[in-house]
């Protein structure tokens, strides 16, 4: 919840709600109301002030999904296949993109402890960065549910992780398989809160990492 990850940054920095207050252009009494979530609300500007001035950069999200435009843009003319084989190092090579770098390169079983954990921030992996890709590579930059399923489709059925019959030779039964149905419903109580969109990416860079064991 975002006033307990507020409040934990605050204890973290030694900030009181006065110091706070002052820092955002907002009353104490404000930001007291908002802790206790008791109806107020913060306006956008003093939200986003408070998240600079506690270093909660949330714009890691954007700057993640640029750069993985720009590697799918770079390598739009190779193969699903040959970019779902791609190393770290050999990602950068090809994209030329340096900062690739940066992402955590894991194993199948060092990718499930940092889901499971919490701890980690698990699109900060490479194996993540690189399922994205793989899906931008088929959705562009302006994507949309269908496209998304579409893309998810494409990437399972090239790199042979989908069969052709059944339920899931379309993109809405991949969806399904990808998302919520792929985690057991105790699985999905132990794990540390992930957004239901986001469980295909998951699922899918689960199944290429499991395929390269």
């Amino acid at each position: 919840m975002i006033i307990e990850d507020i409040k934990t940054r605050m204890k973290l920095t030694g900030m009181t709600n006065t110091q706070l207050s002052s820092l955002i252009d907002s009353s104490q009494a404000q930001i007291s109301l908002f802790f206790k979530g008791e109806g107020a609300s913060l306006k956008i500007n003093s939200l986003q002030k408070c998240f600079d001035e506690l270093g909660m950069d949330t714009g890691i999200y954007t700057r993640r999904y640029e750069l993985a435009i720009r590697a799918a843009e770079r390598l739009k003319k190779n193969s699903i296949e040959k970019v779902s084989l791609l190393s770290k190092e050999e990602m950068v090579n090809a994209t030329k993109l340096e900062q690739i770098n940066q992402f955590i390169d894991v194993d199948f079983q060092e990718f499930q402890k940092i889901k499971e954990a919490g701890i980690v921030d698990i699109e900060s992996t490479y194996p993540f960065f690189r399922t994205t890709v793989l899906q931008l590579m088929g959705t562009g930059a302006q994507p949309t549910k269908s496209s998304v399923n579409t893309s998810l489709f494409n990437i399972a059925k090239v790199i042979g992780l989908l069969a052709p019959v059944g339920l899931l030779a379309g993109p809405i039964g991949l969806g399904i398989s990808l998302g919520v149905n792929s985690l057991t419903r105790a699985s999905l109580i132990s794990l540390p809160k992930i957004g239901k969109s986001i469980y295909p990416l998951i699922s899918m860079t689960e199944l290429i990492l499991k395929r390269k064991k």
